[in-house]
């Protein structure tokens, strides 16, 4: 044997993880699921106690990275209008690698939206292995996806 095949080890799968790839880390799993996001566009974490703040905190994070867009202008009756326009896809701010640093506590995923057309969510649900969960058309079949896991 020679010794280039001793030291030959099978090369690893490095994931690329698209610009709008959300880090979902579930520190705890009770009745409900609480734990914190992260993403490559944005600074930071936000935490969430629950389902229905899971889902708020995705989608303030990508309103406030425009990526994916809102199919729709959300409409305001505080009489400021914001204008409508086409905004540029965002630069990351973070690679994969300290994405994936971020880890739950109970369990971790990547949440790719795709799309968040007809008010609703549509992309895949990822384990930390980079398989797929699933897939969903709205942000119910994703928590759908997301109890199946966790079971």
């Amino acid at each position: 044997m020679e010794e280039n095949e001793k030291n030959e080890q099978p090369e690893r799968k490095q994931q690329v993880l698209p610009l709008n790839t959300v880090r979902l880390c579930i520190d705890r799993y009770e009745k409900d699921i609480e734990g914190r996001v992260y993403s490559k566009l944005y600074d930071g974490e936000a935490r969430f106690n629950n389902c229905s703040e899971m889902l708020l905190c995705v989608d303030r994070l990508y309103d406030a990275c425009g990526y994916p867009q809102n199919f729709q202008e959300k409409r305001s009756f505080s009489g400021q209008k914001e204008e409508l326009r086409r905004r540029p896809v965002p630069k990351a701010r973070h690679t994969d690698e300290e994405l994936c640093r971020q880890r739950g506590e109970y369990r971790t995923f990547n949440l790719i939206v795709w799309s968040r057309m007809s008010a609703g969510w549509q992309g895949k649900l990822l384990r930390e292995d980079g398989t797929v969960a699933g897939s969903f058309t709205s942000e119910m079949e994703l928590l759908g996806c997301i109890c199946r896991e966790l079971r």
